[in-house]
């Protein structure tokens, strides 16, 4: 089992301002922060000492692990509160109650590549892959060939995939390719529709970044408090990466970092994604000068931040901000709380808010160029 030097208690300070309403508001939003951070690490704490998790869905293990009979593949359904529609003027919302509810698949038989009982099994630590996926009906099979060819024992493999706010036949086909599947340690879908809604063509438009950053936010926090029990190690992959090397998991685990983001080029090899970032002297002068909610989102025209992206960096370097196209985050910092800021933290949302979050809980994000994942 991987173990983990604990971090040094922190208080997040607060930055002050001449203007007492915005202090009040400031305080407001931390205590908020506590509050939810606080939830996050009491959930997966209690998953992690009673295996299962807040919508009490069985913790369903490879038979031939656990030493249980092989039976047939089952499907568990459990339902908690549906969330609210979004009230943003630029997404739609649809309404009508929503599902959430979890498929659970039991695993029919034991892999046989998988670790053996020789092995030293502490060389390959427990990893929950976990997928955010939506309206991929058409690219999913491209998904599951590029994790189903990961070179990694599959029986110290979960994989939890959320699937939401899909029109198509996404749900389907996901657990029809997980009823297909051999030798993990856990598959999971869970289901929940956020009532969010946005155009593909416009998913980018900046006027909409900060309302689609923060549904991102809860989409993500819903599923790792939802899939994450005892495993070591959480590695997060975007639906739509395009390839990546089969011993990129091996790779990353081999760099010893509590969070580390591989480099997403697009197959020119020009960096794609810019949300895994440095601070500079400049950029954190720059960042004196803003409001206090003010969010800052990388790669618009007219908007720079003066940081160092992935390409103006070599080798393995620490980060301040991090992408989620592919991540790879020690499951004991989610389970003492590290979430994905749904409002301005430190003047970042989503994956760049837990990059900024991390580093206060004493987690040091790092990324590498050495390693590469490429994104159409």
């Amino acid at each position: 089992m991987h173990s983990l030097p604990v971090p040094p208690t922190r208080v997040v300070p607060s930055r002050t301002t001449s203007s007492a309403p915005s202090s009040r508001r400031r305080t407001i939003q931390l205590v908020v922060l506590c509050l939810i951070v606080s939830f996050v690490g009491a959930s997966l704490t209690y998953n992690f000492l009673h295996g299962q998790d807040i919508v009490n869905c069985m913790n369903t293990r490879n038979p031939a692990m656990a030493g249980g009979s092989v039976g047939e593949t089952t499907i568990i359904f459990k339902t908690i509160a549906p969330s609210s529609p979004s009230s943003a003027s630029s997404l739609s919302s649809t309404e009508g109650p929503t599902t959430h509810f979890v498929h659970e698949i039991e695993l029919n038989s034991h892999d046989p590549h998988a670790a053996k009982d020789g092995d030293e099994l502490e060389n390959f630590p427990t990893v929950l892959i976990a997928t955010p996926i939506r309206q991929k009906e058409n690219s999913i099979q491209r998904y599951f060939t590029l994790v189903e060819k990961l070179d990694y024992p599959k029986d110290r493999i979960s994989w939890a995939l959320l699937v939401g706010d899909s029109t198509d036949t996404t749900e389907e086909k996901i657990i029809k390719e997980f009823r297909a599947l051999k030798g993990y340690r856990k598959l999971m879908v869970v289901k929940k529709d956020f009532n969010f809604q946005v155009n593909e063509r416009m998913r980018h438009a900046m006027n909409i970044q900060q309302t689609r950053r923060s549904y991102l936010a809860q989409i993500r926090n819903s599923l790792i408090v939802s899939a994450l029990t005892d495993e070591d190690w959480v590695l997060w992959i975007d639906s739509d990466v395009f390839s990546f090397e089969s011993n990129m998991l091996k790779r990353l685990l081999e760099l010893k970092k509590d969070i580390v983001a591989p480099h997403i080029v697009m197959p020119s090899g020009q960096t794609y994604d810019l949300n895994s970032w440095q601070e500079t002297d400049k950029s954190r002068d720059m960042q004196k000068r803003l409001k206090e909610n003010e969010v800052l989102i990388e790669g618009y025209p007219g908007k720079n931040t003066y940081r160092k992206h992935m390409d103006e960096i070599k080798g393995v370097q620490e980060l301040d901000g991090v992408g989620g196209a592919v991540l790879l985050v020690n499951g004991e910092a989610h389970r003492r709380g590290l979430m994905f800021p749904m409002f301005p933290f430190k003047h970042q949302l989503e994956t760049e808010g837990l990059g900024k979050m991390a580093r206060e809980m004493g987690f040091i994000p790092f990324g590498t160029t050495e390693v590469k994942v490429i994104h159409k």
